[in-house]
């Protein structure tokens, strides 16, 4: 299978380099180091979340779209939520919470149902 959209293997690492030195860098949270965080864990998550596996094949694919999809539905059922109950300042700022996070939701659901799925194959190996 040929995926036209995903970075190389390797991007994983520099990804998750870049993850990891965001980091150090939330506790200073000032103007420029805010900058540069956001920087930082945006492009990690990014190139974490898009980047090709190993062996990629169809059963993968449709993993990660499953997973896109349950962490845009997350997002957005929070996103609608929030309308209800915010305004102002208060709903901006949650706005720029849930548009940050969704990639992390994304991760953290298709490296589980990898996880699972993996776990399954070896028991029934």
């Amino acid at each position: 299978m040929k995926s036209r959209f995903l970075f190389p293997y390797w991007t994983k690492f520099l990804g998750s380099f870049f993850l990891l030195c965001s980091i150090p860098l939330i506790v200073l949270w000032q103007d420029p180091a805010f900058k540069i965080t956001l920087f930082l864990m945006l492009s990690g998550c990014l190139l974490i979340a898009f980047s090709k596996e190993r062996h990629e094949d169809e059963h993968i694919a449709q993993l990660r779209l499953e997973s896109l999809q349950w962490a845009i539905y997350i997002v957005y059922a929070l996103i609608m939520i929030n309308w209800i109950f915010l305004k102002g300042n208060d709903l901006l700022y949650s706005m720029h919470f849930y548009i940050r996070f969704m990639l992390p939701i994304f991760i953290i659901r298709f490296r589980w149902v990898m996880f699972k799925s993996t776990r399954l194959m070896s028991k029934e190996a």
